[in-house]
């Protein structure tokens, strides 16, 4: 039996800041987290640290039922495989906890370190008269934008054993929770920090897929796709969360391709890996180094496909490549770029693309005699196949499915692909993102026409 469609999180090492006014209840959330017992605590000043493990439980599946795949973005994760059995995945958690008098809230940013995964933010659900001074708090953290960036916020809701603590529809209305920035992810859990009820759903909150778009390579002509995709790893702080492992593609292992020169450390790279960002929140990039094997992409494409739909995430945008030599006369000039897309793409983003001058792919064209002329809508491999199956059974997957292709010739292509990188850093940036990106380039590709010839043999 084969081992089906897995996604493996490397074993998570997660550093939290935990904040919140005075009494709330930092140190008896850090303390239940840490032994699992009420510990008696007493107001205190300055901050405490500790480190503790989870293990969080997930389901293999090789039946036709879905997949249980827990991950989110303040704990831990699991993978869903096709062994049929359940295990344990180990989370390494460490609190950082600050104090909450008013004299040391300004201080609260510079403990945000750029190891720091997430915040978590501890609110009195009884203290009825400074709700709106946790609303003020709130709200700093969320404009300093500089040191927060679009990290989540987890919310703990404190207290809700006592008969006159708000409830969670209470505390988004007056804290204001929907006027958060649009980029920040944030969950609100109701706890109560004596018996520890509540503590762990709020570490296993939130789904890391949930509504985002994953943009994965074609294996096409130049490999356009893989290139891109590693700019845009390199160029916007996206970090490797896991890996996909399938029956249907070749595996493969090699040298990380993203360190530094003679910094290796050991790091390796993957068949598919997989990526996430504090700069684009809702975005997942995929890097493809392994094809599928031949005459399985119907196996592997549903196997995806109800991965996607499991994990409900909102659209599969797919970055290709086509021969420039059959290009028809209305390609010849202009943009180089066509799209293709499924019937429930969201009008915005159609009417985004027409903005940044990205036409649909043509699909008829005129003879000189007249006659109208079907043509293909360059779709090939793993693109093809999920368009196809996502057009013939819209009620079965949700996804939407949108395919960048950009005409090129065979060669050395990074031109193509920085190109494509500031397309698709044009498509997904925000409103408060540079108008022009700072695009990198991986140390690997020195070594993309391998290496440089031995010119005495020749002179």
């Amino acid at each position: 039996m084969g081992m089906g469609f897995s996604f493996i999180k490397k074993k998570d090492y997660k550093r939290f800041l935990v904040l919140g006014i005075d009494n709330s209840g930092k140190k008896k959330i850090l303390f239940r987290f840490k032994f699992n017992e009420d510990i008696p605590t007493v107001p205190a000043k300055g901050f405490f640290i500790e480190t503790f493990e989870r293990k969080f439980k997930y389901n293999n599946n090789n039946s036709n039922d879905e997949d249980i795949y827990d991950k989110n973005d303040f704990g831990c994760s699991g993978s869903s495989s096709g062994s049929g059995s359940s295990e344990l995945i180990t989370s390494c958690i460490t609190l950082f906890v600050v104090c909450g008098q008013c004299m040391i809230r300004p201080l609260w940013p510079i403990y945000y370190t750029d190891e720091t995964d997430g915040l978590i933010f501890v609110v009195d659900s009884t203290d009825l008269e400074r709700i709106e001074e946790v609303k003020l708090e709130i709200k700093k953290l969320d404009e300093n934008i500089k040191v927060f960036k679009n990290h989540p916020f987890l919310i703990f809701a404190n207290k809700q054993d006592f008969k006159n603590s708000l409830t969670i529809e209470q505390l988004i209305d007056k804290l204001e929770l929907n006027k958060l920035s649009s980029n920040r992810k944030w969950h609100i859990q109701s706890c109560i920090a004596l018996t520890g009820e509540g503590l762990e759903d709020g570490l296993n909150c939130n789904n890391s897929f949930k509504n985002h778009t994953l943009i994965w390579p074609s294996l096409t002509l130049g490999n356009i796709g893989q290139l891109t995709i590693d700019v845009l790893i390199c160029s916007f702080d996206f970090k490797r969360i896991g890996f996909i492992v399938d029956e249907n593609i070749i595996p493969i292992i090699g040298n990380d391709c993203f360190t530094l020169d003679n910094n290796n450390n050991g790091i390796m790279s993957t068949s598919i890996e997989v990526y996430q960002s504090s700069i684009f929140p809702s975005i997942t990039l995929v890097q493809q180094r392994s094809p599928i094997v031949d005459g399985r992409i119907p196996n592997f494409s549903e196997n995806l496909l109800n991965w996607i739909s499991t994990e409900e995430i909102k659209e599969i945008l797919f970055l290709s490549s086509s021969n420039a030599n059959k290009r028809v006369d209305s390609q010849l000039t202009g943009s180089q770029v066509r799209f293709i897309k499924s019937e429930n793409v969201d009008k915005n983003i159609i009417s985004k693309l027409n903005q940044m001058n990205i036409s649909e792919m043509e699909l008829t064209v005129k003879s000189p005699e007249g006659e109208t002329i079907q043509l293909s809508n360059r779709l090939t491999g793993l693109a093809k196949e999920i368009f196809s199956t996502i057009k013939s059974d819209n009620n079965k997957y949700k996804v939407s499915f949108l395919c960048l292709n950009l005409f090129c010739s065979e060669g050395y292509n990074t031109n193509e692909a920085l190109q494509m990188s500031n397309l698709i850093y044009n498509f997904i940036k925000n409103q408060d993102s540079p108008s022009t990106p700072q695009l990198k380039t991986p140390s690997c590709w020195k070594l993309l026409q391998g290496p440089t010839f031995d010119q005495s043999l020749f002179f």
